[in-house]
């Protein structure tokens, strides 16, 4: 898929760091990385130097059933104690997935918004290792999830999708 990224400075091959951050909106909901867009003239407003760029694999957070299998993917993969899978079919999460699809919620804080709301359950649950820590492995074990593939997701203030790359070997400079 072809997407474009805007900036000032010139290079042969992206770097994510906090050094590089130069446009007021560039630390956007979903943290550090490379965002790209469709649209070259959104690309445009982050700088002079427009790159086309090539994405492989997708995370596709922009259609709430989408953002779901990718959750219950990645809870298949990574809640091995089984606390959050049962929760993920719930009305509740479902107003999550929404959220993330119109993009009220970040796909980065998506797990931490579904642990949040269903926390008085889990923590009712009688589980005998502390949650706290779990809590915080599946958080950080997310972060790691979301680097296997580019994100896409809908960037209310520019009223389209955005995609994010946080790891450089997911894309390449055209």
């Amino acid at each position: 898929m072809k997407l474009y990224h805007g900036s000032n400075e010139v290079f042969k091959r992206f770097k994510i760091s906090k050094e590089l951050v130069r446009h007021d909106q560039a630390m956007l909901p979903e943290g550090l990385g490379v965002y790209m867009t469709t649209d070259k003239n959104i690309a445009k407003s982050y700088g002079d130097i427009i790159y086309s760029v090539e994405c492989g694999a997708i995370y596709d957070f922009s259609k709430a059933k989408q953002a779901k299998k990718i959750i219950h993917l990645f809870l298949l993969e990574m809640d091995c104690k089984d606390v959050l899978i049962d929760y993920i079919n719930t009305e509740d999460s479902s107003r999550c997935f929404e959220g993330v699809k119109c993009g009220e919620i970040s796909v980065v804080g998506l797990i931490t918004e579904i642990w949040d709301l269903h926390e008085e359950g889990i923590y009712s649950s009688g589980y005998l290792f502390d949650l706290l820590d779990y809590q915080e492995d599946l958080e950080k074990n997310w972060q790691n999830f979301l680097k296997r593939k580019v994100i896409k997701y809908y960037y209310k203030d520019f009223k389209c999708n955005i995609y994010i790359s946080k790891n450089v070997d997911n894309i390449k400079i055209l």
